[in-house]
């Protein structure tokens, strides 16, 4: 959950100047962390009105020939043509499907699915069982709270594993490489283009749901989904910004393209480690593996040391993970053991924070030297926001080691994407359509916290690409043929057979539709912060969160007033307890500055540049981070750190109201409702007198609480500059309920709200509640509601970023090139037309690059067909 985005207060406190510039419209997420039960529901309103907005515009079917789909999107190290295998022309030949006989077929496909790969060999045969009946729960262990479970119809294993294989049928999503859904009909087909209906969203919900699990649980770049539908089948594609979806074919006409298909899945192009007990997929990460034996024993013995307990989810996640230094162009190895927080989103940054160590395994065999943990994080950038390490850079050149104060330091760290993009130009015909995407995708123009010209051994990673680009963003990459020995060890694919497109920097919005829609691309980036925290959450007592919030907030004031830096996204997942804090340390700290926003030089209360004016000058106005018109200043933050402290308190102490009052004070989907909870909470009803909040045997906090809401409401009311929040006057709040005496030790209490028990199949459904009173109190049109509310309040969402046009709120859509969905037939029922390209835009584009890949092909062939005549 955030609580930042806007704020309760009018926008009328704004820069004119940032006012006129085009908003950006807000666009629904769903929950990161469960509100309550409601929430946890994969049926309930608000997951699946988050599910449903984020897929929205986002499912696009390809509308290239099946086998072209398959070289590009499934790209195979060993052609299909060339394979020393059979196909069984009868493997699907018990298969009949037909209305209400979905659960009598799953087993005749399992059946078919199994005699289509038997020729396979056995190292890269992959096994398939049903399992919708499975207790499949969501299996990053620490967050299952917050997530039903899922159960594909038939689930996929890894290359190599065999039936006999005890983990097969163990209800656990780390088995699993794969899953197919499976629908008695073809009607139940939920991608045609003009296809809508709430069975239909719920269909794709759920396909897409699984496929967000599979690369959370493996770290996959992208994940894939089979669906069955009758006799129609589809191959879906997701990666974290896009799903790209095949033209259907027939099973039984086609069943060459589905064995093609699992042959392309179970031979990918990246190099496997003899680390690699099980063979790789086709959406493996190359950079991550699994520990060998005798890394995970020395990994062990310096976890022991430092008394570190990992749970069986902890061990299964253990990965050697390669962070890019961007500073001298080497990658660096880690051991990441423990998950620290997650963005269960599919189509977002996908944040994960780990605990890690860096691997010194082979200068340190017998684990003599102690190592220090620190946190590694990875997400996926847009590409038209400003890397995150440079806010780190900007904050390290102007802020001493000396006055740093609830401020991580980072390490190491860099855009692993922008590498193998360098790398991949190197060796791939196809770099040549995206000459007009470089500005984005390798930005030219030097960071302004980092003018320093690369090192030598980053020039001899990117070659002669890189020379072009920081001469002229637009020149092509060399036309000179490179050699395979130019060519850095750290490009983990096959020189002689190059990936048709990079795979950590998203390309499919550029290869399906054009470049017009780079700027949704992403990018992966990982780096390492040498502090270690633990989540905001799993506070000792509330002194330490109490504490923990007022270094985070004199963290944020330095990198305000220091450096020029607004967080603009203050949330739970963002602030970190240290975990053994010295008596002259801070014990929290603020991190996750993906959504901030720079000052282009000075300093002080100025307004900030936004973060989508990456390298390049991409500056357009529809790409400016503005949330419906608000500006985001220092006092939207500060009323997050608020919200925040209330959403901790409601939640885990023992107080005089209950936490079930949490869900009446917070809400997910409906922003209207979400903003006039709020609204009540501040004020308790409309001219009644105000809920006072007691906290059980701790007279600092209920002051604590008491004076910042106070201060808040009054900001809220008032329409005076002078009124705003300020650090200094939330700081003075912070330290007058730190000095008084009365604090108790270890009264956190967990919240009562979520069971893991209390999660329920989909089938069974979402139990209604009874309205509560409030829900009909905020929808009425009161006067003083008007009156008080003149903004967006401090919603439960981060700031987006416009795309071409206002973003559609619900209900996942289909794209084809050849023409948008039939917004009006959708409208009807999510109340927003699906965003895509206009009817004529496609014939004004030209060739998509997979069209003229396929060209540059064509032309190939015939010219090795008339040097074999000659």
């Amino acid at each position: 959950m955030s609580f930042s985005s806007s704020s309760l207060r009018s926008s009328a406190c704004s820069s004119s100047g940032m006012a006129e510039s085009k908003a950006t419209p807000h666009k629904h997420k769903g929950p990161r962390y469960a509100n309550g039960k409601a929430d946890v529901y994969s049926t309930g309103a608000s997951a699946q009105g988050g599910w449903a907005s984020e897929l929205d515009g986002r499912i696009l079917v390809a509308d290239i020939p099946l086998e072209q789909y398959l070289d590009n999107m499934v790209p195979c190290s060993s052609p299909y043509e060339s394979a020393d295998i059979t196909l069984d022309p009868n493997a699907f030949s018990e298969y009949q499907p037909g209305k209400g006989l979905e659960v009598q077929c799953t087993p005749v496909v399992r059946a078919g699915l199994e005699a289509l790969v038997s020729s396979f060999d056995n190292k890269v045969r992959p096994t398939f069982w049903d399992s919708h009946k499975g207790d499949y729960r969501f299996p990053l262990t620490p967050f299952a709270v917050n997530h039903s479970k899922s159960s594909p119809d038939i689930s996929v294993s890894f290359p190599g594993v065999t039936e006999d294989d005890a983990t097969v049928r163990s209800s656990r999503w780390e088995v699993i490489s794969m899953c197919i859904e499976a629908k008695d009909t073809d009607d139940k087909d939920p991608f045609p283009v003009h296809k809508s209906g709430k069975s239909n969203m719920n269909t794709i919900i759920q396909i897409a749901r699984n496929a967000r699990t599979l690369m959370l649980v493996h770290g996959f770049l992208y994940s894939f989904v089979l669906g069955i539908y009758g006799d129609t089948v589809r191959i879906a594609r997701f990666d974290r910004t896009v799903c790209i979806v095949s033209l259907p074919f027939s099973l039984h006409k086609n069943l060459h393209i589905l064995q093609r298909f699992f042959w392309h899945f179970t031979h990918p192009m990246s190099r496997s480690h003899p680390a690699m007990v099980i063979p790789p997929v086709v959406g493996c990460d190359p950079t991550i593996r699994p520990l060998t034996a005798e890394e995970n024993a020395w990994l062990q013995r310096h976890l022991s040391r430092a008394r570190v307990k990992r749970t069986g989810m902890d061990v299964f996640m253990t990965r050697r993970v390669e962070v890019y230094d961007d500073h001298d162009g080497t990658m660096v190895p880690y051991f990441v053991y423990q998950l620290v927080d997650v963005n269960p989103r599919l189509m977002s940054r996908s944040t994960m924070v780990w605990r890690a160590i860096k691997d010194t395994y082979e200068e340190d065999k017998r684990a003599v030297q102690s190592v220090k943990s620190c946190i590694l994080k990875e997400s996926w950038r847009q590409l038209v926001r400003r890397p995150e390490a440079d806010f780190y850079r900007r904050m390290a050149a102007t802020i001493s080691d000396e006055e740093r104060w609830g401020l991580p330091k980072m390490s190491i760290g860099g855009d692993i994407g922008q590498l193998e993009l360098r790398l991949w130009e190197m060796c791939s015909p196809n770099a040549e359509d995206f000459v007009g995407e470089h500005h984005l995708r390798l930005p030219a123009v030097a960071s302004a916290v980092d003018s320093s010209p690369p090192s030598t051994a980053e020039s001899q990673v990117a070659g002669s690409s890189l020379a072009a680009t920081t001469t002229d963003p637009t020149t092509p990459p060399s036309a000179d043929t490179p050699s395979e020995s130019s060519v850095p060890s750290q490009y983990p694919y096959p020189f002689s057979s190059p990936l048709p497109w990079p795979q950590h920097q998203t390309f499919t919005w550029s290869i399906i539709l054009s470049s017009h829609y780079a700027h949704r691309e992403r990018s992966h980036m990982r780096f390492v912060m040498e502090d270690l925290g633990r989540p905001l959450s799993e506070f000792r007592d509330t002194r330490e969160l109490v504490l923990a919030l007022s270094d985070a907030i004199r963290g944020h004031r330095l990198a305000w007033e220091k450096a020029g830096i607004l967080h603009r996204d203050v949330s739970l997942g963002n602030i970190l307890i240290v975990d053994e804090p010295n008596e002259a340390g801070y014990v929290g700290f603020l991190h996750d500055f993906d959504y901030s926003s720079m000052t282009d030089a000075g300093l002080g209360e100025r307004t900030p540049a936004s973060t989508s004016t990456a390298p390049g000058n991409v500056d357009k106005p529809e790409l400016k981070e503005r949330t419906d018109g608000v500006v985001h200043r220092v006092h939207h933050d500060l009323e997050s750190y608020y919200w925040l402290l209330l959403w901790l308190v409601l939640r885990h102490t023992r107080h005089n109201l209950g936490h079930a009052l949490s869900e009446e004070v917070f809400e997910f989907g409906d922003l209207s409702v979400a903003l006039k909870k709020k609204m009540q909470w501040l004020w308790g009803g409309f001219w009644e007198d105000e809920v006072k909040l007691v906290v059980q045997d701790n007279a600092p906090l209920t002051s604590l609480m008491a004076n910042f809401k106070r201060l808040v409401m009054k900001m809220c009311h008032s329409r005076y500059e002078s009124d705003l929040l300020t650090h200094q006057s939330v700081l003075d709040l912070f330290d007058q309920a730190l000095a008084q005496p009365g604090w108790p030790t270890n009264d956190r209490v967990e919240c009562t709200l979520l069971d893991p028990r209390f999660q329920q199949d989909d089938a069974e459904g979402l139990r209604k509640k009874p309205v509560l009173e409030i829900r009909r109190m905020v929808v009425s049109d009161s006067a003083i509601l008007k009156k008080r509310s003149g903004t967006v309040a401090a919603l439960d969402v981060p700031p987006t970023i416009s795309e071409e046009g206002v973003e559609a709120e619900a209900g996942p859509s289909t794209l084809r090139e050849d023409g948008p969905s039939n917004s009006k037939r959708r409208k009807s029922e999510s109340q927003a037309a699906a965003m895509g390209p206009p009817p004529s835009l496609r014939s004004l584009l030209g060739p998509s690059p997979l069209a003229r890949a396929a060209a540059r092909a064509k032309d190939k062939q015939k010219r090795s067909k008339r040097s074999k005549r000659s």
